[in-house]
């Protein structure tokens, strides 16, 4: 029969060896608190220094350009019924159009956008329809120029949107375009304001055309140049797979003004309608 005295020794030893066997995990639980805890603080810095790093370091430049040659021919059949008759006329031209980009990222929000162009054209001798010469540089020119911030990222933090809420704003000089293109799609000044909810985009803009262009009307006066304001929206749907329902409107009013000795109007509104799929 034991004695106390090695009831006390094997207690002690139990104890012992029950102390052993917690001490590891002790030991792990602890060291995984403390790398925890250091990952936290890591964080914390991290983002102190965000707030302290100079805006530059948020900032993302792109450039890049491109070149199209293009050659044209016309084969001008003689017309026979003018006194004299006129003769056969074949045209040649040669054409290169040039152009170059910037662009500027802040922090995923803000973007910055221009685009320069230049077209050079040369004409066979004799085939330049106009008294300019037969070939020469048309002239560097804004081609797009614009600034676009993406409302959703901005306001994320702030007013905590959903994640199906998108949402972006750009203005300045920039290509537009309704449906496919055919009622309207060209470079124009104006703004944009994008928003998406879900499977429903929509989508307003308020243009006016660049005044260098010619107008699409060329045979009233003055038609190397145009003003023409454009007002309008398209709403789609996209919840469906390879289709994209949509519907737009848009307004185009006429601001030019012609001098002409002949009592005619060349005054054109137009309102577009389009549904498409």
């Amino acid at each position: 029969m034991p004695t106390k005295s090695t009831l006390l020794v094997a207690a002690v030893a139990i104890f012992l060896a029950m102390c052993l066997c917690a001490a590891p995990a002790f030991a792990q639980t602890t060291t995984r608190t403390e790398l925890e805890e250091e990952a936290r603080k890591d964080i914390e810095r991290e983002a102190e220094l965000r707030e302290k790093m100079p805006w530059t370091q948020d900032v993302g430049f792109d450039y890049g350009g491109w070149t199209r040659i293009s050659y044209y021919y016309w084969e001008d059949e003689p017309v026979l019924l003018t006194i004299p008759p006129t003769k056969p006329n074949d045209r040649f031209l040669r054409e290169v159009d040039a152009r170059v980009w910037a662009s500027m990222d802040v922090s995923g929000v803000h973007n910055f956008y221009l685009r320069l162009k230049d077209i050079y054209r040369d004409y066979s001798s004799g085939d330049n329809p106009a008294d300019d010469p037969e070939d020469r540089w048309e002239g560097l020119e804004i081609d797009q120029a614009y600034y676009s911030v993406d409302l959703g990222e901005l306001l994320r933090d702030t007013l905590k949107p959903s994640k199906a809420f998108e949402s972006n704003f750009s203005i300045g000089r920039q290509f537009m375009y309704l449906g496919t293109g055919l009622a309207f799609n060209r470079v124009v000044d104006g703004f944009s304001l994008m928003t998406r909810f879900g499977d429903v985009r929509g989508r307003l803009f308020g243009a006016e055309s660049n005044h260098d262009d010619e107008d699409f009307d060329t045979s009233r006066p003055g038609w190397e140049h145009t003003s023409r304001t454009f007002w309008g929206g398209q709403v789609d749907y996209l919840g469906i797979q390879r289709h994209t329902p949509y519907f737009f409107y848009m307004r185009q009013s006429d601001h030019n003004t012609e001098r002409t000795e002949v009592l005619q109007d060349f005054g054109y509104d137009s309102y577009y309608l389009g549904l498409g799929i």
